[in-house]
């Protein structure tokens, strides 16, 4: 791999590992605790029901996962550039506050992950996309 490509693929894995450390810590917050522990704090709507915010969580919880695991373990690593979209859009569906009513509410916050996801899939996608795995048969074959 080229001396560039080594940089960007580096930058990638930091925000690879960013979104995912940031929407497991939320994930895991939004699953771990209430909708009136939480209002005061991130001005979620009054209509907002738990189970709406644990389902949130857990999905936001097992995307985070998703963006490393597959790509690190070398099993369809495209799943990761798919679960960075998808971080992404949640993102950005969070900062429409009024309509979901389970965001974070700090839309600068949002934009700021949704432009990571953005390069991350932009990078791996048409720059530095993961290398195909290399053939693992056994050596007695």
């Amino acid at each position: 791999m080229p001396t560039g490509q080594r940089s960007l693929d580096r930058l990638l894995w930091a925000g690879q590992w960013m979104l995912a450390l940031s929407f497991h810590l939320i994930g895991m917050i939004k699953l771990g605790l209430m909708v009136h522990d939480l209002q005061p704090h991130f001005g979620l709507r009054v209509d907002a029901t738990t189970g709406t915010l644990h389902a949130l969580g857990l999905v936001e919880a097992v995307l985070s996962l998703a963006v490393i695991f597959p790509a690190l373990l070398h099993v369809v690593p495209k799943v990761s550039t798919g679960a960075a979209a998808s971080l992404g859009v949640l993102a950005l569906l969070g900062t429409a506050n009024p309509a979901t009513g389970i965001s974070t509410g700090v839309p600068a916050l949002n934009v700021a992950l949704a432009a990571v996801a953005a390069f991350v899939v932009w990078g791996r996608v048409a720059k530095v996309p993961f290398a195909p795995p290399a053939d693992e048969s056994p050596s007695y074959l």
